[in-house]
């Protein structure tokens, strides 16, 4: 029975909190597999005022470890989703509705949308993200670009005194769990974090943008509220290796 299976929470994202009306402005969720690899993807539905208005789509590159990949595909007012193949070629499309309820919130020119699925027609990227390769006695590193990355890869390459070293990239849109050993230098991109701490949202970026620049020091210590970075439309490249317990404390 589903009482004897084990559940695993993950936050994803915060669209914000609700009001003292109880109203928040995420307010439609469905899932289905819209690009035929045998796992649901979702579709949530913001109904606005803006930014929190439109509708996002979630893909899972990593279930164990909560990793999803995030595309805003609308910025229109949501209520409500409906799915089905409405251009009859086997691929399952999407459609909303505006939300425009008075004493509420009110879209002007509310009006149905239709969205039709060109996602699975895309082929999958074969190449893997990150590529190495020895030359003598050094390693050389093939990377894509953070913002073209389709999906989430991590490359261990050097341990030293059993900490582990792993050249990462997260796709643009994307989140990566973190806990307290976890350090992460940014080599291009940009990751975000909410510290309630300091009551502020924490952007890091890379050392430097042009070679010519001279190297800045960034943060490598993560306090996330939620265990999670996100990256931006950039995605990001990221060194990152965990501590153990011990040191610490």
């Amino acid at each position: 029975s589903l009482k004897k299976n084990q559940w695993k929470r993950y936050v994803l994202d915060i669209f914000g909190y609700p009001n003292e009306n109880g109203e928040s402005p995420s307010h439609h969720l469905i899932c289905a597999d819209f690009d035929k690899d045998g796992d649901d993807e979702f579709l949530v539905a913001l109904r606005g005022p803006s930014p929190t208005k439109g509708v996002y789509f979630y893909k899972p590159i990593d279930l164990s470890r909560g990793l999803f990949a995030k595309w805003k595909v609308s910025d229109d007012s949501a209520a409500r989703i409906t799915v089905a193949d409405f251009d009859n070629d086997s691929l399952l499309d999407f459609a909303t509705i505006s939300y425009s309820v008075p004493g509420y919130y009110t879209e002007e020119n509310p009006s149905i949308h239709i969205f039709y699925n060109r996602f699975a027609q895309k082929k999958p990227q074969a190449k893997k993200e990150i590529q190495v390769m020895k030359q003598n006695n050094d390693l050389l590193f093939k990377v894509s670009r953070p913002n073209k990355a389709l999906q989430y890869q991590a490359l261990p390459f050097i341990t030293i005194d059993g900490i582990t070293f792993s050249l990462e990239i997260v796709p643009p849109h994307s989140s990566r769990l973190v806990d307290k050993n976890t350090y992460i230098k940014v080599l291009s991109g940009l990751i975000m974090w909410t510290d309630s701490s300091i009551k502020s949202c924490q952007p890091i970026n890379c050392s430097r943008t042009f070679v010519c620049e001279r190297r800045t020091v960034a943060p490598l210590e993560i306090h996330s509220d939620n265990g999670r970075i996100t990256t931006g439309n950039e995605g990001a490249l990221l060194i990152v290796f965990k501590t153990r317990d011990e040191i610490n404390e």
